[in-house]
């Protein structure tokens, strides 16, 4: 939070919640953080919340001893369902003079292809 109120000039944040079991639980996270960061830059944020990933750690090991994405691993899986569903909502928000960059950098992390 101390590093958001230092480049506010950065604003806005779009906030994936990772690891939180359902969607009010990631919502009351949410709200704690931009209630903080009101708190720290003293007016309201253009923090902007996108989405939750819950994380199952027995896939996450598969993938991992693999050498591949979980998205790739487990395609049908809600993990890649809330991936994608991510990555359309931060794409939908980037302005277009960045969005090739994001795009590539959004493929990369998610081991997906953006339609």
């Amino acid at each position: 939070m101390r590093a958001l109120s230092a480049r506010a000039a950065d604003l806005p944040v779009d906030v994936v919640v990772v690891d939180a079991a359902h969607l009010e639980e990631a919502a009351l996270f949410f709200y704690g953080v931009r209630e903080e960061a009101r708190s720290l830059l003293k007016k309201e944020p253009d923090i902007r919340f996108s989405g939750f990933m819950k994380v199952d750690l027995d896939c996450a090991r598969i993938a991992h001893t693999l050498g591949c994405y979980l998205v790739e691993c487990f395609p049908g899986s809600p993990f890649h369902g809330q991936v994608s569903r991510i990555t359309q909502t931060l794409l939908r928000s980037t302005d277009a003079d960045h969005r090739a960059g994001f795009i590539n950098r959004m493929s990369a992390w998610a081991g997906i292809t953006l339609g």
